[in-house]
């Protein structure tokens, strides 16, 4: 994964963020609750594409592991990827990632359309789209 931009590189599209400098502030609390501050800086943060994505956990622990596949899945075919990113978090955080991951997904298709996964590995089999093979 490339961690500098190319010119004429693929540049995935950034979900509009606020200034790093401006303080973002929380929903206005309860009474008698202190407000708080928000400051994100984004200055040190490195930038990597990833089209796979490998999801482990143990009982504290979720842990994602990202990397690029160059071959597409299919059938009869072994692919290898070298994860170059690891992501450790707790079940908390990574309940909270899920949760806006599925509202940026919700609101993309709502303006793009549904978008479609072919033969995507899932969880079980509930989680799974069956290919026109497998409904004949």
């Amino acid at each position: 994964m490339a961690e500098k931009e190319k010119k004429g590189a693929f540049r995935p599209t950034r979900v509009p963020q606020a200034d790093p400098e401006t303080p973002q502030q929380a929903p206005a609390p309860a009474a008698g609750q202190a407000r708080s501050t928000l400051r994100i800086r984004q200055d040190h943060a490195r930038t990597s594409y990833s089209n796979f994505t490998l999801v482990t956990s143990t009982p504290e622990e979720v842990m994602l592991g990202f990397a690029v596949s160059l071959m597409p899945p299919g059938p009869n075919r072994e692919i290898q990827v070298d994860l170059s990113e690891r992501i450790v978090m707790t079940y908390t955080s990574a309940k909270r990632l899920a949760i806006t991951l599925s509202q940026v997904i919700q609101r993309y298709e709502a303006a793009h359309g549904v978008i479609p996964l072919q033969n995507a590995p899932a969880a079980g089999p509930e989680a799974r789209i069956p290919t026109p093979e497998a409904q004949a």
